[in-house]
């Protein structure tokens, strides 16, 4: 059984990604909430349901990743604290809306879903926000609970908006793999030293299949039989030289015996 204690009531969430498996968070209300069971750490909605993991940061643009101010296209919302929130983490970093307290600050303004997603929250001072894309749930409640001020701007965004957006940013960087190859041609291997195009080593079709692919160059041919012949060549030497010893010994020994 884990209890979700108090914790300054800012806001409430529930660990469910960390290393240890144990829950983490603060409380609800002002009684402790008791769980005895766990959900999956998946992105929990009426509509849509959303359960995949979006790994969303390999797409991010570096704007979205840097401190900023909230644009007329971000989904932003303002609450005063205690939120009224639990928060959990899915299994890729991403923090979303669990639960929604009926009468918490986040419910009273009507502008928070269960299973929005946060994005990016208030900085500690100022107007602009921080991203939280991946961050996971402790940092996205630390930057909650160290916020200046009696209120915290969050940016939210549904889980069929992130998957759009994901998708978005893919077919991006493919169309920018694509101008760069007509752009600059394949991909060629060069050499470390000094940085030109690597040479393409020969290499040998052996004689089956095919006979119009079975085109191996002769010289090099003859240079893999010599480089395959040339141990046992060398063994030869060494009998052929061991031997004559070994008779020069034993004719210089029946010699002193005479």
């Amino acid at each position: 059984m884990s209890a979700f204690v108090n914790i300054n009531p800012l806001c409430s969430n529930r660990g469910l990604a960390s290393s240890s498996g144990a829950f983490q968070g603060c409380k609800l209300s002002q009684k402790p909430v008791f769980r005895t069971s766990r959900r999956p750490a998946s992105y929990r909605t009426t509509t849509p349901q959303c359960s995949d993991s979006f790994n969303y940061n390999i797409y991010q643009d570096g704007e979205d990743r840097s401190k900023r101010i909230v644009s007329d296209s971000d989904r932003s919302v303002i609450l005063q604290k205690p939120l009224g929130l639990v928060l959990e983490e899915g299994q890729d970093g991403m923090v979303f809306v669990a639960e929604i307290d009926p009468e918490g600050n986040a419910a009273a303004s009507g502008e928070v879903n269960e299973g929005d997603i946060l994005v990016a929250v208030s900085a500690t001072f100022g107007d602009e926000v921080w991203s939280t894309r991946g961050v996971g749930l402790d940092r996205v409640m630390k930057s909650i609970r160290i916020r200046s001020g009696d209120f915290v701007t969050l940016i939210l965004e549904s889980p069929a908006k992130l998957s759009e957006m994901k998708t978005k940013a893919a077919q991006l960087a493919e169309s920018r793999r694509n101008e760069a190859r007509e752009k600059f041609g394949e991909r060629e291997v060069l050499d470390p030293v000094t940085w030109t195009s690597a040479k393409k080593q020969d290499t040998a079709i052996y004689e089956y299949g095919d006979p119009e692919q079975a085109k191996i160059d002769e010289a090099l041919k003859e240079k893999l039989k010599s480089e395959i012949a040339a141990p046992y060549e060398q063994n030869w030497i060494l009998w052929v030289g061991a031997g004559i010893l070994i008779l020069v010994l034993l004719s210089a020994v029946f010699g002193l015996t005479k």
